[in-house]
């Protein structure tokens, strides 16, 4: 591939993942500078490729998902059969290229493939083999299968997410996998460090469910120090008020719209309390103390003055005045966000089979090594060929044989005809 003088450029990883968290983790790692060999198998596709716009998708749809497009950028697409014996060979054979291995199977399931930790480092001692279960790779529950939604409910999120006396609510995504997938990046970038320093191999177990469960580490100390579980309470906050989202302009129109404001202390209200003219009722909430024992008369009074205002507007106005407020964004509303535009943080990514979309750009910029969108999301083995010939030696002919035995495919075989 040609030089790109990113960060971790020259490290090659063996990407057996799919969904959501496995591959967050590698367009990290991809975003980075790593050439990711993303592993497919024609009878065994990631099925997230499944989710497109039945009524819109092209001749192969199975290109056209956003949500694979969005988290498989930058990655190389190779489809090989590797339940059967000859593709399992050329897996192995793959891996003494490569720096690093992820999956994000069950444990059990490479084993029962043959492509197990014993079986990789037989061919690769020095690699570094990251496997990200749901609920890691030892323990009773290891086994488990699992995805985003249950992970939020047993790392312990959903217990105080959601509104008072209502019941555990989920954040509205599946939280755990992004989590799963950044805290798996940062475990092969330290392994990386590792053998640059010692030469030797890593074999990393990222628990998904423990990543999310250290998000909420503070919840876990405050229980261990005053015996006491955080409560549910919605949009509010125990130490801050007003603390919520209040409705818009838009809002008042029919449109969805709407600013969520955090008030930390007195000389905050007091401000913005002068910003809405200092109406008479604003000198029955001077204290936290008061705020919080009237608050459904509060959030009444704030929110019939933003309903007066534009959203955007009433931002620049509050923050002017050094109250942290910022306007509620639906998807639609992010890729017009003039802040979001002048940072071009969703450039435009040409994909063969799906034209032109928008994509997230990588979350941190760096001065030396400016990161970007150097390749769309692969189409279904669309690099089978390259990677094969380049890394293997392969010829045309050897290729061809593989294609014609059923090996490597440039369509998943539930869309053959």
């Amino acid at each position: 591939m040609a030089k790109s003088g990113l960060p971790l450029e020259g490290i090659r990883v063996l990407d057996l993942t799919q969904a959501w968290a496995g591959p967050m983790a590698t367009k990290t790692l991809a975003d980075l500078g790593a050439e990711v060999i993303k592993i497919e198998a024609p009878g065994h596709h990631d099925f997230i490729r499944d989710f497109f716009d039945k009524d819109t998708a092209p001749p192969r749809p199975y290109n056209a998902s956003g949500y694979f497009n969005e988290i498989n950028r930058n990655k190389l697409g190779v489809a090989i059969e590797f339940t059967r014996p000859e593709g399992r060979e050329l897996i192995l054979a793959l891996a003494e290229h490569c720096d690093v291995m992820i999956d994000n199977s069950r444990p059990g399931v490479l084993k029962t493939l043959g492509l197990d930790e014993p079986a990789v480092r037989r061919r690769n001692p020095n690699m570094i083999i990251a496997s990200m279960p749901g609920y890691g790779g030892r323990g009773p529950q290891s086994d488990y299968s699992v995805y985003g939604p249950a992970m939020e409910h047993t790392a312990g999120l959903t217990s105080f997410t959601g509104y008072l006396d209502s019941t555990p609510q989920k954040t509205g995504i599946s939280y755990g996998d992004p989590v799963g997938g950044i805290s798996a990046a940062s475990a092969i970038i330290a392994a990386i460090l590792y053998r640059r320093r010692t030469g030797k191999g890593v074999t990393i177990d990222v628990s998904q469910r423990e990543g999310l469960e250290a998000l909420i580490g503070e919840a876990l100390v405050s229980y261990s120090l005053y015996g006491r579980e955080p409560q549910r309470q919605g949009n509010r906050n125990a130490s801050m008020s007003p603390h919520g989202v209040f409705p818009t302009i838009g809002r008042a129109a029919g449109a969805d719209h709407w600013i969520a404001i955090a008030v930390r202390n007195d000389e905050e209200f007091a401000r913005l309390a002068r910003l809405m003219g200092d109406p008479p009722w604003a000198r029955e909430f001077k204290t936290l103390a008061e705020r919080k024992r009237r608050e459904d008369e509060l959030e009444e009074h704030i929110a019939q003055w933003t309903i007066r205002f534009e959203r955007y507007e009433l931002m620049h106005r509050l923050q002017a005045a050094g109250i942290p407020a910022g306007v509620v964004l639906s998807p639609r509303d992010l890729l017009s966000d003039p802040h979001f535009k002048a940072r071009n943080f969703h450039p435009l990514v040409n994909h063969p089979d799906h034209g032109k979309q928008p994509v997230s750009a990588p979350v941190f910029r760096a001065s030396e090594t400016p990161m970007g969108i150097r390749l769309p999301a692969p189409c279904f083995g669309q690099h089978t060929r390259e990677v094969l010939g380049r890394l293997l030696g392969l010829t045309d002919a050897q290729i061809e044989d593989l294609q014609g035995k059923g090996i490597i495919s440039d369509m998943p075989s539930v869309y053959r005809g």
